[in-house]
């Protein structure tokens, strides 16, 4: 990405899924998706080159998008929690302690199998446990995960429920009407609620309260700072260019995976995949070049993720509803062996890459990832 920005809502944001209203319905706020970041963007970046009658929409289409990242008042970028976590109360006292532990590709015991592709290992726990998968905050910090990859603790806050990150705890609910324009009073059975995504951005006389939660996003092209429409009802949203130096990739980590042998690619936004949970550029064999990085050739051995999402909208150009489409949620993780790699710095290249098939859906930011690495002493076996 050329440039990168902050994002700042000054009202709560508003984003649903594309289900349809039904008598009386309620939907949870959710995260936007990456679509709906890259038209606003692409929609302030017409606007500020004159362009109000939108002519160059096909021009704007070609522009990549990176993102949205979820940015804390101290700038550090968080991620959607990673699918090769797994954290379990103790049963052995009745102290309630959270733990932590960690998944990776295994094998299978003698005589068991499964109706995995030929050649994907299992993903198994790297230690034995009891109990069930307990519910944590669905976004971490990126500067804790990473530490975590090479064998550091996890702060304990990030195992409650209740560290779920301001905007996604912190939510407003709204109460609306469908209205009858000829009698001008509200339909019968027309009410419904929405929910929207609160920043905790504060008025005040002058502006707006530093210090709070927000969007950032990557931009091939110089945005003019100002307010854009984000979201549902249009609401209101500062956006400014930044230097933020939490969405580089770390020196240590990029001389890592180029040492390495073998990485893991966390999805930090949905991807969406003709295979369903597999990269059409994966073939059959489980082998394939990664794209945009020419030379570089995979196998992927494994991978951990929950069920699908389904991804719908409005088509504003054609004015009707995008056809849903199925993607891999983000967290997502999928380990990879380095059978070939070329010169230079192609690791460079991986970080907040798109593993997504469509190249207008990596240009949207659909698939965004992040390398990680990951040893494994001794190949843990499916209990």
């Amino acid at each position: 990405m050329t440039y990168f920005y902050h994002i700042d809502p000054a009202a709560p944001l508003v984003f649903r899924s594309g289900r349809p209203f039904g008598t009386g319905s309620q939907e949870s706020a959710r995260f936007p998706w990456p679509s709906a970041l890259a038209g606003a963007l692409r929609t302030a970046w017409m606007r500020g080159q004159g362009d109000t009658a939108f002519r160059n929409t096909a021009l704007a289409m070609q522009i990549p998008v990176a993102g949205p990242f979820l940015i804390d008042p101290s700038n550090r970028l968080y991620v959607p929690k990673p699918a090769d976590v797994v954290i379990t109360v103790s049963e052995d006292d009745d102290t309630n302690q959270k733990r932590v532990h960690r998944l990776l590709p295994g094998t299978f015991p003698e005589h068991c199998g499964s109706d995995l592709p030929e050649g994907l290992q299992p993903v198994v726990a790297e230690d034995d446990f009891v109990g069930k998968p307990q519910k944590v905050a669905s976004f971490w910090p990126l500067d804790a995960i990473l530490p975590w990859d090479g064998g550091a603790q996890l702060p304990d806050d990030l195992l409650q429920a209740e560290a779920e990150p301001a905007p996604l705890r912190l939510r407003r609910q709204s109460t609306h009407i469908g209205l009858d324009r000829q009698r001008r009073a509200a339909r019968e059975s027309q009410i419904f609620q929405l929910e929207s995504l609160d920043f905790g951005r504060e008025r005040l006389p002058g502006g707006f309260a530093s210090g709070s939660w927000r969007l950032g996003a990557g931009f091939g092209e110089v945005l003019p700072t100002g307010l854009l429409q984000l979201g549902g009802e249009r609401r209101p949203a500062w956006v400014e260019e930044s230097d933020n130096p939490h969405v580089l990739m770390p020196e240590n980590l990029q001389q890592s995976i180029d040492a390495t042998t073998h990485f893991s690619l966390s999805l930090c936004t949905p991807a969406l995949l003709r295979d369903g949970w597999k990269p059409g550029w994966i073939q059959s064999d489980l082998v394939g070049d990664f794209p945009g990085i020419p030379g570089l050739r995979l196998r992927l051995r494994a991978l951990a993720c929950e069920r699908w999402q389904g991804i719908s909208g409005w088509d504003l150009a054609r004015q009707e509803p995008k056809p849903t489409r199925r993607a891999v949620p983000a967290g997502s993780t999928y380990w990879f062996e380095i059978l070939e790699k070329p010169s230079g710095d192609w690791a460079k290249k991986l970080w907040l890459s798109s593993i997504s098939d469509e190249e207008q859906d990596r240009r949207d930011g659909w698939g965004l990832v992040y390398p990680r690495i990951y040893t494994q002493s001794a190949k843990p076996e499916h209990q």
